[in-house]
């Protein structure tokens, strides 16, 4: 679960950064009870303009939201059936 003093290394999402294009934001989260209560950049996202800063805004949001959701997928879904229960309720 992603709580307090959890640090994510090495979380692959998919995406690349080209850091040659474009330096991208550093964030660090706070979390607090299980959700986000603060978060803080390294300031570079002041060096974009405004729309271009809520796209990436929206896919850390969406990133973090996923990488949770792969760490505790049962926090999010209920449980699969196994092939025990299937056979229990097969026999039934």
């Amino acid at each position: 679960m992603l709580t307090e003093s959890t640090a994510l290394k090495s979380e692959c999402r998919g995406e690349s950064c080209y850091y040659m294009i474009e330096e991208p934001n550093i964030y660090r989260v706070i979390f607090a009870n299980g959700r986000v209560s603060d978060v803080q950049s390294d300031g570079r996202e002041k060096n974009k303009p405004v729309d271009g800063f809520k796209t990436e805004d929206g896919s850390f949001a969406d990133n973090l939201l996923g990488v949770d959701v792969c760490r505790n997928r049962q926090r999010y879904f209920a449980a699969q059936k196994t092939a025990d229960d299937f056979r229990r309720e097969w026999e039934e």
